[in-house]
């Protein structure tokens, strides 16, 4: 939903919010206060369980 303008401008509003809360991506490390966790839905394809179990994974330190 990302090419939706509105969408994507709520987005990375959000995303900020959490930076200065220092909640960081999961790509980034996460932060002090904690690693967020974000999906991507891919166009005619949705969320995919496979991406979302390694992004679990990974936080929980278990090996991929």
């Amino acid at each position: 939903m990302l090419s939706n303008d509105e969408y994507r401008h709520r987005w990375e509003r959000k995303l900020a919010a959490y930076r200065l809360q220092d909640i960081l991506p999961l790509a980034e490390g996460g932060g002090k206060n904690g690693t967020l966790l974000i999906t991507e839905e891919k166009e005619g394809s949705g969320l995919s369980s496979g991406e979302i179990k390694k992004n679990i994974d990974a936080i929980l330190g278990r090996e991929m």
